[in-house]
């Protein structure tokens, strides 16, 4: 899919979702996003997939975000502000339309799909699983992997993210 849209624009996606860029917020330490150096097409096949690009966990969390609240991209602060200030500082980068298919779909990821351990009864929750193969040596292992998990609660009306 990631090739159908082209290299240009998966790229440009991700930069609307904040993931190609350092991330700013009140704490002055703060690290650049590990990216290719030449970005071609396999580039965008595996990252795609979850592999060649790392971020801050705190920007994984603004970017799925942005996925599941009605589109908006909102800049995570350490400070108390209400939801409606928040929202006033929002993005819109994906259509609300597209935001409740995402929502959906995470929705039945945890009743169906890999990350149906996650579907505690009492609780509607919605996820995603992760896998890549560690860097070794400058190589990918086959042997070595990280392992990542994602929920939003209630799936829904999203109120908390997990990661």
């Amino acid at each position: 899919m990631a090739l159908t849209v082209g290299v240009e624009q998966h790229k440009s996606f991700l930069r609307k979702l904040g993931q190609l860029d350092r991330l700013r917020t009140e704490l002055p330490e703060s690290a650049e996003p590990l990216v290719p150096k030449r970005w071609g097409q396999l580039n965008t096949v595996t990252i795609a997939f979850g592999q060649g690009l790392a971020v801050a966990p705190l920007q994984a969390v603004m970017g799925i975000s942005a996925l599941v609240n009605d589109g908006y991209l909102i800049p995570p602060t350490f400070l108390k502000r209400t939801e409606d200030e928040a929202r006033a500082l929002g993005i819109q980068v994906i259509k609300p339309e597209t935001s409740d298919k995402m929502r959906y779909l995470l929705r039945l990821n945890a009743e169906k799909g890999t990350a149906t351990r996650a579907d505690v009864k009492g609780y509607y929750v919605g996820g995603k699983t992760g896998t890549s193969e560690k860097v070794v040596g400058g190589r990918y292992s086959k042997t070595k992997l990280l392992t990542t998990f994602t929920a939003i609660i209630p799936a829904d009306r999203p109120r908390y993210q997990l990661l």
